[in-house]
């Protein structure tokens, strides 16, 4: 198996949670700052360094929380927010997600031949690499590969999870698109 380096960003969270429906016209009455989707159907708006979207079907997603404790008063706020239009709101569901795990395979990579042998999503003029999706047992895998060798994973829980996903590509065969000499090791400093 090739070895690589795997680089946890633990600054960024992603959560989601669902409510009831949310009359988004009385967030927004009670929110101004707020930007509502042209379709009247999603609100998005940024409080404490975090970016929310609420949809009208009660679907809630805040990006960007640094720490689990900055996710859970996020939440209390939303919940502080939609309680000033019914008090009646509850969270019904909730999941958080360390959303940015980085690393380098530490050779190039041919991204025509990892779509071939992974399934993955490629569009050349696109250039932000190729997209690899699996979701399995309610856990989602996201990794977007550079033809550099270095990649992203979205979505896991945890750098378990992500060592998981990548050890599950490594038994497809990815060994297959990789090419040329050894490159340097992403400075996980510069990542930052």
């Amino acid at each position: 198996m090739t070895d690589f380096k795997l680089t946890l960003q633990p600054h960024h969270y992603t959560a989601q949670a669902k409510v009831n429906s949310i009359p988004l016209d009385k967030v927004y009455e009670i929110l101004p700052i707020a930007q509502m989707h042209h379709s009247q159907a999603v609100i998005f708006f940024t409080h404490n360094n975090t970016f929310f979207k609420l949809t009208a079907a009660g679907f809630i997603t805040l990006l960007g929380s640094d720490t689990i404790k900055s996710v859970r008063e996020n939440f209390i706020f939303v919940r502080q927010l939609l309680r000033k239009i019914d008090d009646s709101y509850q969270i019904t569901s909730f999941s958080v997600f360390q959303s940015l795990i980085t690393g380098d395979y530490g050779k190039n990579v041919d991204l025509n031949k990892f779509c071939e042998i992974t399934g993955a999503d490629f569009d050349i003029e696109a250039r932000f690499g190729a997209k690899y999706t699996k979701i399995q047992d309610g856990k989602r895998f996201i990794i977007t590969v550079q033809p550099n060798g270095s990649f992203v994973i979205l979505g896991c829980r945890s750098t378990e999870e992500a060592e998981q996903g990548l050890i599950d590509l490594q038994k497809l065969g990815i060994e297959r698109c990789f090419y040329g000499t050894t490159i340097q090791e992403i400075d996980s400093d510069k990542l930052q």
